[in-house]
């Protein structure tokens, strides 16, 4: 699938973790897989297993890296993990049940789908100790771009997260806050995409959250 003068990026969501599993916000908080989101992580591996990857990147959080060691198989490749690829900091909420998370900021998070222009979106904290989406789109982004134009003609590997996934998909214009508000991917599905580092085209999505 590699195009010269294009970097060719598989970018996978984690598997299922505990904290999925049991609905507890994550964020920057690590939790391992379930024995759901090894077999998940599995099967990407099958679907992924005839692909020549040059290199592999993850999140530094256990779930993601352990995604990655799946996905690797018997590749002779290291994992490169950078905290620039976490999921979102949801700060002081994180290993809150999720129910009680969105009950105590309900009126923020109306006040978002509702009032606020898509502008304003970007920029929203319901919290102040709540990353912004701008926030994670700009660390995301900017690691992406570094990982493309050091591996220009190659096919890499990215593991990463719900949310910073999700805002990479929108703001490059796969999709909308409204037709991807779910999350975007399901655990351990995956976007296909290629770049030159300054545009972006997706030749698939797989395993998108409805």
């Amino acid at each position: 699938m590699t195009t010269e003068g294009v970097c060719t990026i598989y970018l996978v969501r984690h598997g299922e973790s505990e904290a999925n599993a049991n609905k507890i916000v994550q964020g920057h908080t690590d939790s391992p897989l379930t024995k759901m989101g090894e077999e998940q992580a599995m099967r990407v591996a099958e679907d992924l297993s005839d692909v020549r990857f040059n290199a592999i990147f993850s999140s530094d959080l256990g779930r993601s890296i352990r995604t990655a060691e799946i996905i690797r198989l018997e590749r002779n490749l290291e994992i490169t993990t950078s905290p620039l690829l976490r999921e979102k900091s949801y700060g002081i909420f994180e290993d809150m049940d999720h129910t009680k998370f969105i009950e105590t900021l309900k009126e923020e998070f109306n006040r978002f789908d509702n009032e606020l222009t898509i502008e304003e979106r970007w920029s929203h904290k319901a919290h102040p100790s709540i990353e912004s989406d701008v926030e994670i789109l700009k660390r995301f982004t900017d690691y992406i771009k570094e990982i493309i134009n050091s591996h220009i003609g190659e096919t890499v590997l990215v593991i990463s997260h719900r949310m910073p996934i999700r805002l990479f998909l929108v703001g490059i214009g796969c999709g909308t806050y409204e037709n991807l508000k779910g999350g975007g991917l399901k655990n351990a599905g995956y976007a296909v995409l290629e770049s030159n580092g300054q545009t972006f085209s997706v030749d698939g999505v797989f395993g998108k959250e409805m």
